[in-house]
């Protein structure tokens, strides 16, 4: 991802030491070198498949200011909320986000916004715990190999009609 919006994470975590973050991607460290690092913020290389599993359990929630691809399969997979940038340029994989509620998307450019989104998170885990659920429920109501190939077969028929 562009390394701004890289560094607009360890701004946050800067500002509030309450934030642990973890970047996990290829090339973020060679990206952001000249950026001083807290001992919040944990940088790693490239991490797939299985090897992710360990950081979904330590996390409380994803928060991804740019493209979001599968990670949003990913964090509803392990129950985590993830919070997206409105800007963001988003994949189909969006659209379990969308179902989600749109108290997901967030402007990180408004550091009141982000600060009080923080601020509920660490306060209320409840709210943490129930949006993760209900992004978990959605993907397995929803999001399942049965499901997708009963949607395309009714879009199939459809067509023919």
């Amino acid at each position: 991802q562009p390394r701004k919006k890289i560094e607009r994470l360890i701004e946050i975590a800067k500002r509030d030491t309450r934030v642990h973050l973890r970047l996990i991607g290829p090339g973020i460290k060679n990206n952001i070198h000249h950026v001083k690092l807290t001992q919040n913020v944990v940088i790693m290389d490239e991490i797939y498949g299985d090897d992710l599993i360990e950081h979904f359990e330590w996390s409380h929630a994803v928060f991804n200011p740019a493209a979001v691809g599968l990670l949003v399969m990913n964090s509803a997979r392990y129950s985590r909320p993830i919070f997206i940038g409105i800007d963001s340029q988003n994949a189909p994989e969006i659209q379990l986000a969308k179902q989600a509620g749109s108290d997901l998307f967030i402007d990180f450019d408004d550091d009141k916004q982000v600060q009080a989104l923080i601020d509920k998170c660490i306060s209320e885990r409840s709210f943490l715990e129930e949006k993760g659920q209900i992004l978990c429920d959605i993907m397995k109501q929803e999001y399942t190999v049965e499901y997708m190939a009963q949607q395309y077969y009714k879009a199939i028929d459809n067509k023919w009609d």
